[in-house]
């Protein structure tokens, strides 16, 4: 993808970033678990949902505000690519990526399931 003025994409562009080496930049790295969240008690959240159980988690919002809400779900599909499907389909780069990112798969398997 070309330059859009992004300067996190600009900066992996710049320095011909890897995934492996764009995972381990501690902005990307730890995301969720302190760059969006970090120090937040995240028990003050009536409500957490993850994408993969949506229809649930909106049906769950809608009897929290006793409001109706269009828990209809649409796929947002990434179109298919052979880069895409040498990364889903590597065992070891996943496990990597696994590795890399342990402290938001923790935090993710902690708070959005």
């Amino acid at each position: 993808m070309g330059r859009q003025g992004d300067s996190l994409h600009e900066y992996f562009l710049d320095n011909d970033l890897t995934l492996v080496e764009m995972a381990q930049l501690p902005l990307l790295r730890y995301l969720y678990s302190q760059t969006y969240f970090g120090g937040f008690p995240m028990e003050r959240f009536n409500l957490i949902g993850d994408h993969e159980n949506r229809e649930a988690a909106l049906m769950r919002l809608a009897r929290l505000i006793d409001r109706p809400l269009d828990v209809s779900v649409r796929d947002n599909v990434t179109p298919a690519s052979d880069e895409r499907e040498e990364v889903e389909n590597d065992p070891v780069l996943r496990r990597r990526l696994t590795d890399i990112l342990a402290d938001d798969v923790r935090f993710f398997d902690r708070y959005a399931r």
